[in-house]
């Protein structure tokens, strides 16, 4: 069994949200207590529940009233999940200069046939991989067309993620955030190092912190793939 990390580095020099999201700040310190004597701490300042790569709830959207958060999700659903890497290859550029991935991209892909309903599905542009410590990577990342997306709902998955930071065009929304969260599925953002996952049947596993009254959390995440 090969093992793939596909989490993003946490660190200062990554991208950030920026407003109204506190920016990251890891800081290694040394302090002395009595009994204890000098010891080394690491402070993070700033970690939100969007920071770096992040698995979230429906209630991001819905509301935590209207949904059910981290801490109430089963290992079940978060381990050993069955799952296929979309890799696309050639997206072209908007008029803005955005990548947009639209479903002639996605059905292009090598491992599309693959694709059982309740699987997760993750698509990878390149992105997260170039544009990691860049303060550039949010909102230009690639987006999704709604036609895309809409082929992506239709095959039922549990989880939809990517290697981008900015799912839709924020000038011009293409408007399938509602569909999405309504279907209850839950979003894995944004992770690096898809384009090492070959098109084959493999299995994810997202490690979430758990959190109280959270929509969403920092995590690890990783591909097995058998060999």
């Amino acid at each position: 069994m090969k093992l793939i990390d596909i989490t993003g580095l946490l660190s200062n020099n990554m991208w950030q949200f920026g407003d109204p999201f506190p920016a990251i700040n890891i800081q290694a310190r040394t302090a002395y207590k009595e009994g204890f004597g000098d010891f080394s701490y690491t402070a993070i300042e700033g970690l939100h529940a969007l920071t770096g790569t992040y698995v979230e709830t429906p209630a991001h959207f819905l509301g935590h009233d209207k949904s059910y958060l981290i801490a109430d999700l089963p290992l079940e659903k978060l381990v050993g999940l069955g799952c296929v890497v979309l890799n696309v290859e050639g997206a072209r550029k908007d008029e803005d200069g955005r990548l947009r991935v639209t479903k002639e991209d996605l059905l292009a892909c090598e491992a599309g046939g693959l694709i059982r309903q309740g699987d997760a599905i993750l698509v990878g542009t390149g992105w997260g991989d170039s544009m990691w410590y860049s303060q550039d990577n949010f909102p230009m990342s690639p987006y999704f067309t709604y036609d895309a997306f809409m082929w992506l709902l239709d095959k039922r998955p549990v989880v939809i993620g990517s290697d981008t930071s900015c799912w839709d065009n924020l000038n011009k929304p293409e408007g399938f955030f509602p569909k999405f969260y309504e279907q209850d599925i839950l979003m894995l953002a944004e992770v690096v190092n898809l384009k090492a996952v070959p098109p084959k049947r493999v299995k994810l596993s997202i490690l979430p912190l758990r959190l109280d009254n959270a929509c969403a959390s920092p995590c690890r995440a990783f591909i097995e793939v058998e060999e």
